[in-house]
């Protein structure tokens, strides 16, 4: 059987903002009634150690409009799960965090 190397992705996303209605410039406190319009992801890029090529997803005009990331959301699952390791910058407590909660 011959050694594989471990397939190593990179990658990282991007999110809309919350738009809310608040009652103060300082530290306010969001009621989930208060939510307008809830994040989504914008776009996600990818690329795997020793590839040249660099994948990116982005939504369309047609799907920021909606706020529709289902076709995002399935690109970068897809590069996630094909991966051995992963490495992101704030992964953890936020990229991954995000990809899990749209999934």
């Amino acid at each position: 059987m011959k050694n594989r190397k471990p397939k190593i992705l990179l990658w990282d996303l991007e999110t809309a903002h919350i738009e809310a209605k608040v009652w103060s410039l300082f530290k306010p406190m969001i009621n989930p009634g208060d939510i307008i319009n809830d994040w989504f992801i914008l776009c996600g890029a990818w690329k795997f150690l020793g590839e040249k090529r660099v994948h990116t997803a982005s939504c369309t005009k047609k799907e920021l409009l909606a706020r529709d990331d289902k076709r995002i959301v399935k690109k970068i699952r897809e590069a996630v799960e094909s991966a051995d390791l992963i490495v992101a910058h704030n992964g953890d407590a936020f990229d991954t965090k995000k990809l899990k909660a749209r999934i």
